[in-house]
């Protein structure tokens, strides 16, 4: 809502600059005059589906991580949900941060693979799979864009996963105890474009902003080097 209040506001010309919604995006490119103001620039933020197996343990197996990893068309979450403004990661790492290493080519979309993974790992069709509430920040974009993932992981696992928006406050709150949301949306964005800053500052094992508890020894030795 104070997106769409700021996008008011500089058409008024009561502000110099702003972050449109994704909502009007269309409507500025279609503009003769707002789609030629329009800058799409690089930031250093991520956003990931988080697994956190000491909510649920399955998430233990790495089959079943990936299984739902090749069941989300990113690109297609990118192009139709957020307008085609951001990029489809392939790794923890924005693109513009230094040292990220450009040949990581990330799973891919993949439903024959999810499906196949998926049944390795004794859940075939997603038959016993528990049921997973995908936690959501409240902004529009976000619910969008989960919830195109959560129709493709249940079209391409047969799982049941559905979302739930969040009020930012209770989000962050309640993400932050690490110990209550299986599935959720974790975005960061750095103050500088060291890798360290994503790699040691939410991935490491303990690290205060490892929302997710992912933990790796060999992980945690690299990255001190």
């Amino acid at each position: 809502e104070n997106f769409v209040t700021a996008m008011s506001q500089y058409e008024n010309n009561e502000l110099d600059i702003i972050t449109p919604p994704y909502s009007q995006i269309p409507r500025i490119r279609k503009s003769a005059k707002l789609s030629k103001e329009m800058k799409v620039v690089p930031r250093s933020r991520s956003c990931i589906i988080a697994m956190n197996y000491k909510v649920l343990p399955q998430w233990n197996d790495i089959r079943i991580r990936k299984a739902f990893t090749h069941a989300i068309d990113t690109q297609k979450i990118v192009d139709v949900a957020l307008e085609g403004v951001v990029t489809s990661g392939r790794s923890v790492q924005p693109p513009i941060s230094y040292g990220r290493e450009s040949s990581i080519k990330g799973y891919g979309y993949d439903p024959g693979k999810a499906k196949k993974l998926l049944a390795e790992a004794g859940y075939p069709g997603g038959k016993g799979f528990p049921a997973l509430t995908l936690i959501s920040r409240s902004q529009r974009h976000y619910v969008r864009a989960l919830e195109a993932a959560a129709g493709m992981m249940n079209k391409n696992l047969g799982v049941n996963v559905r979302v739930r928006p969040m009020e930012q406050g209770v989000y962050i709150r309640e993400i932050n105890k690490k110990n209550i949301h299986a599935f959720f949306i974790n975005c960061w964005t750095a103050s500088f474009l060291d890798p360290s800053y994503h790699l040691e500052g939410i991935m490491t094992s303990g690290a205060k902003r490892n929302r997710w508890n992912y933990a790796d020894k060999k992980f945690d030795e690299l990255v001190a080097k």
